[in-house]
């Protein structure tokens, strides 16, 4: 089924259209026709493969553009109702208006645009239901692989004192994305003879719930183990004196296990409960029984929330393989050589070499790949679509997972704002991700949120989180990508026909279907090539100019602010950052992309911007800081009936002008 937000969003276009009436009985059966292809698309069926992201993407930018179309119409509510005592000549006049020029047109194109949607939907393959065996993630018989320092720093933490601390057993906490081989990794430090003669007891739980109260049974689960070590230290005793008068007892008094000697250690592997009053009881109850005896807890989670809640003494995410020891992991998993009469071995370990390349070394990813390479001979000419393929077993894994379509959109979009960006504030993404549509209709919603229409920050909050849960992003407040194949799997989402990243002098005539586009430091934007770089592609839904770094700083200003002219042909953008640029003014003009949500002009030397900006109905944030020569803001910006964000920290001498 439609994720929630997008069918909520359908279901209040639904009832909008019914408004189309006033306009007459051409509109009403255009809007029919729309409520049928909407429906079809809310009701695609919940099994259907939804990592098809252009069509979410065309789902998305279709419900949208319809949303602002009727938005712009000013409809009376569906069910406005006709005052007493009016007339019926009156009555008649007052409900039905003249169509609103070009409104047929657009709506028999969005008409149309849902018509293939719908239809796409019926074609939609189904999503695999495979899940991952402990082999795909861990290689099963494999040898472990490298880690041979972070091992050897991770048994020095867990060999430090295990007495209770502050009332709790020392935590220590390892995270990462699936498949970056924690658990591998875990079993490798707990079977070293050192950890072994450290604890008497090494129990090892998996599979404990999101949501379970889990305290008292790993409580119990210690406890049995405990006393079952301490059992057969007795029964030793005896085999060794030989002495058959001992009866052994069946009930043990835990008092008896509480010596250093008998010291445990408690392994909670993939471990995803972020309830932090478990977790606290957990730790009281281990206290209580264990605490003169000592011990620690490992924790292995792919939830950087879950490393917030235990609080650990030491965490670290598990990183990558190294270059060597991906290509050692490689070759155990591919095994054999070249065939006779094929390819050379040195030509066949240098293809090897630039596929185990894409891995980011990822063990699971690795393991893939080699068994790719296990079960066909690879040429170089079918590198390309060997590659497709793997990246598409990644998006099965990692992509398709995700539980809502807007979450999918947001993953894809990470590509675009981290493709030059190592950290980026949460509150940036979450502003970015809202004016691209992908937390839906801003306007749809009030500013006091509810369960029922919750904020579109609250919702972008939720994305990250989910995010962190994963591993794809580190933090909740300032997001980093902590691994380079979910950046690569992100940029192959988001496919080569909607993102557009860098741009070189040399480039080409950006296409049509290109979506967002950055400009670096490496363009050059005094050579006057922007016009004629985007003259075909009147579909642009973000720019960004990123050229604070450059050498001749002064030299490009006057030609910035003729850049800035040359942007406002682009009706459809959504994001425009034109911040470090120097502008001294922004042109009138800008009042003129009616489709802007987003707009950074921060770090420039404008006095006073132009009254047109309020022209941008749709503005949901404008971003001045640090703009240290502005003076005031335009008189009518109450007119900004969307905007939620105004930023202007260190606008020293702003003055604010508010009607």
């Amino acid at each position: 089924m439609v994720a929630s937000i997008v069918g909520d969003t359908i279901a209040k276009i639904t009832e909008r259209l019914n408004s189309l009436n006033i306009f007459g009985k051409k509109s009403t059966t255009i809007a029919e026709n729309i409520k049928l292809h909407l429906l079809c698309i809310k009701e695609e069926p919940e099994d259907s493969d939804a990592a098809t992201p252009r069509w979410i993407t065309d789902v998305t930018d279709a419900v949208i553009d319809l949303w602002d179309l009727l938005d712009d119409l000013n409809l009376p509510p569906a069910d406005a109702s006709v005052p007493p005592k009016q007339s019926t000549m009156a009555t008649f006049f007052s409900l039905y208006k003249p169509t609103p020029r070009g409104l047929l047109l657009k709506l028999e194109q969005i008409e149309n645009r849902l018509q293939r949607i719908a239809t796409d939907s019926t074609k939609l393959p189904v999503k695999s239901n495979k899940k991952l065996t402990d082999s795909d993630v861990q290689g099963g018989e494999i040898e472990f692989v490298g880690r041979k320092e972070a091992k050897e720093r991770w048994i020095k933490r867990i060999l430090e004192p295990t007495r209770v601390d502050n009332g709790n057993f020392p935590v220590f906490a390892i995270v990462g994305i699936q498949g970056i081989g924690k658990t591998r990794f875990a079993e490798h430090v707990c079977n070293d003879d050192s950890i072994i003669s450290k604890f008497g007891s090494v129990i090892w739980i998996y599979g404990i719930r999101d949501d379970e109260f889990y305290a008292e049974s790993v409580s119990n689960r210690v406890n049995g183990a405990i006393h079952e070590f301490v059992m057969k230290k007795k029964m030793m005793k005896l085999e060794e004196k030989e002495n058959d008068s001992i009866v052994m007892e069946e009930n043990l008094d835990l008092g008896e296990a509480v010596s250093e000697e008998n010291r445990f250690l408690l392994v909670l592997d993939d471990f995803p409960n972020e309830n932090r009053e478990e977790w606290v009881k957990l730790q009281q109850k281990l206290v209580e029984i264990h605490g003169s005896a000592g011990g620690a807890i490992l924790v292995t989670t792919r939830s950087y929330l879950v490393v917030d809640v235990i609080s650990p003494k030491f965490r670290q995410r598990l990183g990558e393989l190294s270059k060597e020891d991906s290509w050692i992991l490689f070759e155990q998993v591919v095994g054999g050589k070249g065939e006779e009469g094929g390819p050379s071995e040195s030509d066949t370990r240098d293809t090897q070499m630039k596929m185990v390349k894409k891995c980011c070394g990822v063990p699971l990813a690795i393991i893939r790949m080699a068994r790719m390479f296990r079960s066909r001979e690879v040429k170089e000419s079918e590198l390309d679509y060997l590659e497709v393929e793997f990246m598409q077993e990644m998006q099965l894994i990692y992509h398709n997972e995700l539980p809502s379509w807007h979450l999918k959109q947001c993953f894809a979009y990470l590509s675009f704002i981290f493709s030059t960006s190592y950290i980026v504030h949460s509150e940036m993404l979450i502003k970015h991700w809202m004016a691209e549509g992908y937390l839906g209709p801003v306007n749809m919603c009030c500013f006091a949120s509810s369960p029922q229409y919750p904020q579109p920050e609250d919702l972008g909050l939720d994305c990250i989180r989910d995010f962190c849960r994963r591993s794809i992003l580190d933090d909740t407040d300032f997001c980093s990508v902590p691994y380079d194949l979910m950046k690569e799997l992100s940029n192959f989402v988001a496919g080569k026909e909607n993102f557009h990243i860098h741009m070189y002098n040399n480039d080409k005539t950006v296409k049509e279907t290109i979506r967002r586009v950055e400009l670096t430091d490496d363009f050059d934007v005094s050579n006057s090539r922007l016009k004629s770089l985007l003259s075909n592609n009147k579909n642009l839904r973000a720019v960004s100019f990123n050229m604070s770094l450059l050498d001749t700083w002064s030299l490009r200003i006057l030609d910035e602010v003729k850049l800035s002219w040359s942007i406002c042909a682009f009706k459809s953008l959504r994001v425009l950052k034109l911040s470090e640029l120097g502008m001294k003014m922004l042109p009138i003009s800008i009042g003129e992309l009616k489709s802007l949500r987003y707009l950074n002009l921060s770090r420039n030397n404008m006095k006073k911007l132009p009254n047109s900006i309020c022209k941008l109905k749709h503005l949901q944030t404008l971003v001045l800081s640090r703009c240290h020569r502005l003076r005031e803001l335009p008189h009518d910006l109450n007119r900004l009936k969307n905007l939620r964000h105004l930023e202007i920290e260190e606008c020293t001498i702003l003055h604010i002008c508010l009607r």
